[in-house]
């Protein structure tokens, strides 16, 4: 097992980033909106920056780009894997996306005074929720398909995902 620094091709950090981030920003406006309609009440609310009724902020691309770059540097050799094996990986991904917001919404309680999102179920202690797994194995899994079929062209793929989620945050 190599324990260097890996080496990190901007193009493909980039398109980590950038579709990550437009994936988890449409997602979080799609997935709460659904919840609210079937359920009566939101899944989640933004407190930091909220936008498009607090379904997401202003801050969700920095966010979900993050993951993004986490999700490069930790799984960048998943093109090796098998299809059962991607299978697990999107589990893998939805795990860590419960564990890393939970940990996001904890420490900036103590940063920014409140917690940047809230969770209306308390199963998770407000700061998660086991309903939002289904959710990120589903993000997970989208995600894979979409940095393979990106990937061919990362330049233009990236700078397209960057101007969705531009549009569908800022843009009102």
């Amino acid at each position: 097992m190599n324990r260097g620094f890996k080496r990190i091709h901007f193009s493909r950090a980039f398109l980590w980033i950038s579709s990550v981030a437009m994936i988890g920003v449409l997602g979080e406006i799609s997935v709460d909106a659904a919840y609210r309609h079937f359920f009566g009440t939101p899944l989640w609310r933004y407190n930091f920056l909220p936008v498009h009724h607090a379904y997401t902020s202003g801050f969700a691309p920095v966010l979900w780009g993050s993951f993004g770059l986490y999700l490069y540097l930790m799984h960048h050799s998943y093109e090796r894997w098998t299809p059962k094996q991607l299978i697990h990986l999107s589990i893998i991904f939805g795990i860590e996306a419960l564990f890393l917001e939970a940990a996001t919404d904890l420490i900036s309680r103590p940063l920014l005074g409140n917690y940047i999102y809230y969770y209306y179920p308390s199963g998770l202690w407000h700061i998660s929720a086991f309903q939002n797994f289904p959710f990120y194995f589903l993000c997970g899994h989208l995600i894979i398909q979409t940095i393979h079929w990106f990937k061919y062209n990362p330049h233009f793929f990236s700078i397209i995902s960057t101007w969705v989620t531009f549009v569908t945050v800022y843009v009102k």
